[in-house]
């Protein structure tokens, strides 16, 4: 997060961020099908070999990048000084509940889709690959058009559509009769997937003081963690007890919270942070860019 945050002008952030998930994607699908072929003909240890080399050029590759502006150095923060920065920081606050809630909410989603699909649905493994190849296309698809949004409206104005999205694909899963249906599900849950992505650092990015972009990074994730282990494991619990409509319906519910509490967000968010508006890290840096490339 502190490189993308120093590398990328804020102005161009969200859209740079989105092409470079859609290289990783499309190299990912290249990736697969060549060793798919390759191991075919030679053990498979090699083709492990091959990707580790790969993986070491990648972070040689990282390791030379060079910032134009001086890499802020963050001061240690100590856990108990948590409580005091949320308090100090409704914005965040606010937005770090509405990511919660909606995020608990889709995880809770999660074990039914795949119960869904077989018992009820009986969906054949043919629909099923094809599930996962719109919700894939659509991922992919969809970096694009959200790059170019975050770019030029506040990240918590469009995480509340990205919520409204994502909570399209339980409603259809909740509502529908035939497998054919839930790809639109699957279209919803790719494109929802791809905002996320953008959407949660460039969120992150323009609430964090310079400062303290690891720590907010740090409570975030922390978050992440604690609803991705928890809604599971209650859905785990209640669906035995409830069945899939109820445990929809409650994900369906969190996630509309999750929005509601997310426009609540984006009405408080800081008026220094407009989509589009470059932070004084970044004119330094775009003046420096433009200072040598002159001298050069």
């Amino acid at each position: 997060a502190q490189v993308v945050r120093e590398a990328y002008p804020a102005e161009v952030r969200a859209r740079i961020l989105g092409l470079v998930r859609v290289w990783m994607a499309l190299a990912w699908v290249a990736a697969a099908a060549v060793g798919g072929r390759i191991m075919q003909a030679v053990p498979f240890q090699w083709v492990f070999a091959a990707a580790a080399l790969v993986g070491v050029a990648s972070a040689l590759v990282f390791s030379r990048i060079r910032l134009a502006a001086p890499h802020t150095v963050e001061p240690p923060v100590a856990v108990r000084a948590v409580p005091g920065l949320l308090r100090r920081d409704p914005a965040y606050r606010r937005f770090l509940a509405g990511f919660f809630v909606f995020g608990f909410g889709a995880w809770l989603a999660a074990p039914v889709v795949p119960i869904l699909l077989v018992d009820r649905l009986r969906a054949s493994a043919f629909q099923v690959g094809l599930l996962g190849a719109v919700t894939s296309a659509a991922w992919v698809a969809a970096y694009v058009l959200w790059g170019r949004v975050l770019d030029r409206r506040p990240a918590p104005v469009v995480l509340v559509r990205i919520f409204l999205v994502g909570a399209l694909a339980p409603v259809v899963y909740l509502l529908a009769r035939n497998p054919w249906v839930v790809l639109v599900a699957g279209a919803a849950d790719g494109v929802a997937s791809a905002g996320l992505d953008l959407g949660w650092l460039s969120a992150v990015l323009r609430h964090a003081p310079p400062d303290q972009v690891r720590t907010y990074v740090a409570i975030y994730n922390t978050l992440l963690g604690i609803r991705g282990v928890a809604a599971p494991l209650l859905a785990a619990a209640l669906l035995p007890q409830v069945g899939t409509g109820p445990v929809l319906l409650a994900a369906v519910g969190l996630m509309g919270l999750g929005a509601l509490v997310m426009r609540a967000a984006a009405r408080q968010a800081r008026p220094d942070h407009p989509g589009g508006r470059l932070d004084p890290l970044h004119a330094a840096s775009l003046q420096w860019a433009t200072r040598h490339a002159g001298e050069e």
